[in-house]
């Protein structure tokens, strides 16, 4: 389960240890039964499926966690394929399914592998998180090459009203640092196609993709970031978890 689930998403360290770890029991375990030494076998075979069930289930409840904002994302999924039914086109990106789709006359015309910031399975808040923004935004200027680290880039207008509302709110509150800024320069760009998520919260594509992106939009053009497009029971397959 763990592998068909969870395998790529961005879970903490201890997550990752115990998944590790239950390997490392399975295989002594089958070592060891090989060996005929069953009763350590067992042994080995039971720590195995105490840390699996343990990265499991820590690994399934962030997944449901992250899902509780799924009402939201649909909706502004629903209307940012809406906007584009009048002919213009909308940039839509689910973090799930990790692509960013191009929208037009409510049809996806353009669908391109997408990479994130290493903590991407949250809301960006504050600079330095290494989360991806979720919300809607627009294209403030396009960036060609020389212009930018990264061959050629789309910034977008984070952080929005919304944005420092939220900030605000829970700097006020003590929930981020007082020291923190809200951070800013989140933009669509080039260089990806790195098979991980390794930007500092931009949204990754690889050099042909912006290429062509850069053709289809301009300033102003809607960006739409979700988590996912798709409810959980269709990003997990039915599993249960």
């Amino acid at each position: 389960m763990y592998n068909k689930l969870f395998k790529d998403l961005p879970l903490p360290k201890s997550v990752f240890d115990a998944h590790n770890k239950s390997k490392m029991f399975l295989s002594e375990s089958k070592i060891a039964h090989e060996n005929g030494k069953l009763k350590e076998a067992e042994i080995l075979f039971k720590q195995a499926d105490i840390y699996v069930n343990h990265a499991n289930v820590a690994a399934g409840r962030m997944l449901r966690d992250y899902f509780d904002n799924y009402p939201t994302w649909k909706r502004l999924a629903n209307d940012a394929i809406a906007a584009s039914r009048g002919g213009n086109r909308v940039i839509l990106v689910d973090k799930v399914a990790h692509i960013l789709y191009v929208y037009q006359s409510g049809n996806a015309i353009r669908s391109y592998a997408a990479e994130f910031g290493p903590n991407w399975m949250a809301r960006k808040e504050w600079a330095g998180d290494k989360a991806t923004p979720e919300g809607n935004y627009h294209i403030s200027s396009k960036k060609d090459r020389g212009n930018t680290t990264y061959y050629k880039a789309l910034l977008i207008n984070y952080p929005n009203a919304e944005d420092r509302m939220r900030f605000a709110a829970k700097k006020s509150k003590g929930l981020i640092s007082r020291r923190s800024g809200i951070g800013n320069l989140i933009e669509i760009h080039g260089n990806g196609g790195k098979g991980f998520d390794w930007t500092v919260g931009c949204v990754g594509l690889r050099d042909r993709d912006i290429d062509d992106l850069c053709r289809l939009v301009g300033s102003g053009t809607r960006v739409t970031i979700v988590g996912s497009i798709q409810p959980l029971s269709v990003v997990t397959g039915g599993l249960d978890f």
